[in-house]
């Protein structure tokens, strides 16, 4: 009748508008998909397929391995319990100031003085030399008893020895020092007043470290939660494929059927598109279905800590 075809003609544009809106949702989404990698997307994002590459398979993981691996691999247990050992650390220090202190040390040194031009000390003692030999010549001359023996003033000259023993004498660098003598010093400091810093200081550090383990207590059990109820989750969307496969086909045997009776005419429009409808909806809830399932993996993922697959 004319009032089936408007009927179908409105129909049609209402699909033909939901397509329209559909359409523009996946280029929004591929957008986004962009975005989330951090690289930018191609103009022409018609022409961009995504391929399924996660399979459906039964999940068969056992929720105590999984509650194990997340309560020893989570990121966030992970820092909590290092912020825990940290408090403790803390906590011990502070408690051992009330410890007295030992304080010991020792040292053994030396020291050696070398010039680098020896000229001036071989300089000083000619001129030592020549002084002393001009006074043992005047004791020689007016100072001596007459008939006395005279002393040997030709001994105390400056030889070409005597500059090398200078020269050796200083060559004492680095190794030929004077040591000092060695010294050790031992001290003890006791804590007797610090108008109550201390116990301030350790009670603050307890509650620190309380806190912190109460933090990883808590954290513990929200992974717990967490990750049993993604595995609950992942359990029923899996299951949920298998009922909405089994509705897709009943539906698309439905819409078989409705559109051989309309063919034949013992069937309505209304029939028809009723099935139809139901095909279109069983389809939507199979590909709602599959995608609840990997996005409960990503969940448990999340929760475990790891990748799963």
């Amino acid at each position: 009748t004319l009032l089936d075809v408007r009927q179908a003609q409105v129909a049609k544009g209402e699909s033909e508008v939901a397509l329209l809106r559909a359409r523009q949702g996946v280029i929004v989404e591929k957008l986004r998909l962009y975005e989330i990698m951090g690289v930018p997307a191609p103009s022409d994002l018609s022409a961009l397929v995504l391929v399924d590459s996660f399979p459906v398979t039964e999940p068969l993981w056992a929720l105590e391995d999984l509650l194990d691996e997340a309560l020893a691999d989570n990121p966030g247990l992970i820092v909590r319990r290092a912020q825990h050992s940290a408090a403790r650390a803390g906590e011990r220090a502070a408690k051992s100031t009330w410890l007295p202190t030992l304080s010991l040390s020792a040292g053994w040194s030396g020291y050696t003085q070398q010039y680098r031009n020896v000229d001036p000390l071989i300089s000083n003692a000619q001129a030592s030399a020549i002084q002393s030999i001009s006074q043992c010549e005047y004791v020689n001359d007016y100072l001596v008893n007459p008939g006395g023996p005279l002393a040997d003033c030709s001994s105390l000259a400056f030889t070409p020895a005597d500059a090398d023993r200078i020269r050796a004498q200083n060559d004492v660098f680095p190794f030929n020092f004077t040591s000092q003598p060695f010294s050790a010093n031992l001290s003890i400091s006791l804590p007797v007043f610090t108008q109550f810093r201390r116990p301030l200081e350790i009670a603050e550090a307890s509650a620190a470290t309380e806190d912190a383990e109460e933090s990883v207590r808590a954290l513990e059990l929200t992974v717990r939660t967490d990750v049993s109820q993604a595995y609950y989750g992942l359990q029923a969307s899996y299951e949920a494929i298998g009922i909405q496969a089994d509705n897709r086909v009943a539906a698309a045997e439905q819409l078989r059927l409705a559109t051989e009776r309309y063919r034949v005419g013992s069937g309505t429009f209304f029939e028809l598109l009723d099935a139809q409808l139901a095909a279109q909806r069983a389809d939507a809830d199979y590909i709602g279905a599959i995608y609840a399932y990997h996005r409960s993996i990503a969940t448990l993922e999340n929760a475990v800590g790891r990748p799963l697959r």
